[in-house]
């Protein structure tokens, strides 16, 4: 899953990185972006399967970065990663589009468990082990495959 990280702040991003993401085998961190625009850029060109993105960027706006998310992608997943997590800012988010609101003071920790809950179910057929058979001759006689 393509993971893209929108946030000004470079703490916040290293800690998203280091700490949180680094052992979610599923997941690859294809961009960083500290403003909206970048966000916007990134977006378009990069195409994550979901965006974590701060309610407040340099360069416009959050809110106007995730509907432009869902827009160009609804199947695009967004997590609001925040500190303003007022209930009018988090029903906002949540009516633009936001598939989870998160805290930045008290819910950081639980990004990974968020994107976990996110994953699309694993591809059962992904992994066929082929079998061969081994020291099989054909005889043509019989039409049946025989070990010798």
């Amino acid at each position: 899953m393509k993971v893209l990280i929108v946030d000004a702040s470079i703490v916040v991003r290293e800690r998203l990185l280091e700490d949180l993401l680094a052992d979610l085998a599923h997941i690859e961190v294809v961009g960083q972006a500290k403003n909206a625009e970048e966000g916007r850029e990134f977006v378009r060109r990069l195409k994550p399967d979901v965006v974590i993105l701060d309610v407040l960027l340099p360069k416009g706006s959050g809110t106007d970065l995730l509907t432009e998310i869902k827009r160009a992608n609804p199947q695009a997943k967004a997590i609001v990663l925040t500190n303003y997590s007022d209930p009018n800012t988090r029903r906002r988010c949540v009516a633009l589009g936001a598939d989870r609101f998160l805290s930045k003071a008290t819910e950081l920790a639980r990004v990974g468990s968020v994107l976990r809950a996110l994953s699309p179910p694993p591809n059962r057929n992904a992994f066929r082990p082929r079998f061969r058979r081994r020291h099989c001759t054909h005889r043509p006689t019989s039409g049946h495959l025989r070990a010798p």
